[in-house]
């Protein structure tokens, strides 16, 4: 399985498995394997079921959420790295994202600045599974399209 390149795409798999437990959980409570102790608000092991599987539902429409947003992310990027405009940008600084692990390894994550029609932009990658070869103040090529949206592609 390849590594997630963002946090939705992480959350995305996150949310799946914790909804197949639930569904597990709900199907174990149908099939009275699974019962409600008795300072349980609820006492119907159907009940409980029911319960189990209906936020194992919930959990899957918020990870199909995410995965949409990761996919529209992705989709972006690809686009931008195909028929963006190519501009100069300046690494502010390489970040490892210790928040996220995945597979035992940490991300890292390249903050950078560019200038686009006056303005002013800070922006940051995607997650980089391999330590960048960039350091702060190095110059990179940005690719932008005419709102504003950036990736770059290190590497």
């Amino acid at each position: 399985m390849n590594k997630p390149s963002y946090r939705e795409e992480l959350f995305k798999r996150i949310f799946l498995w914790i909804s197949i437990g639930f569904f597990v959980l709900g199907l174990l409570a149908f099939g009275g394997v699974l019962r409600p102790t008795t300072y349980s608000e609820v006492q119907e092991p159907n009940l409980l079921g029911a319960e189990f599987l209906a936020f194992g539902i919930v959990l899957l429409i918020v990870q199909t959420v995410l995965g949409i947003i990761a996919s529209r992310k992705k989709k972006l990027h690809n686009e931008l790295l195909v028929n963006g405009n190519r501009i100069n940008g300046t690494v502010e600084k390489v970040s490892v994202e210790m928040g996220v692990r995945y597979a035992g390894k940490t991300p890292y994550i390249v903050i950078y600045t560019f200038h686009h029609q006056g303005k002013v932009y800070h922006r940051e990658s995607c997650f980089l599974w391999d330590k960048p070869d960039v350091m702060a103040d190095d110059s990179i090529v940005v690719y932008i399209n005419d709102s504003g949206k950036s990736t770059i592609q290190l590497g």
